[in-house]
């Protein structure tokens, strides 16, 4: 947590995306993609993730994707899916 702080306080959608990869870069841990839906998540105009402009939520997504790009070996079709999802998110 101290070393990721100054980015927790900043991030209203993705400071949980930030502190993992925080975890990561800092551990032997690994992630499993599971394809079968663990939870629901349910977006509505009062949740954080509706409440934030568009703009801001490809910010914040942005320096998380930055912070994985410094602290994790990310390679090439990593770094281009990341820019691809930015684009995504940014264009709504």
């Amino acid at each position: 947590l101290d070393r990721c702080r100054a980015d927790l306080n900043d991030l209203r959608m993705a400071g949980d995306w930030r502190l993992y990869v925080e975890l990561l870069a800092h551990s032997d841990g690994h992630i499993a993609w599971v394809a079968a839906p663990l939870n629901v998540h349910r977006r509505h105009a009062a949740s954080v993730t509706g409440a934030l402009a568009r703009d801001q939520q490809a910010l914040e997504i942005g320096r998380v994707q930055a912070a994985a790009r410094v602290s994790l070996d990310l390679d090439g079709a990593m770094v281009a899916r990341q820019a691809d999802y930015l684009r995504e998110v940014a264009a709504g």
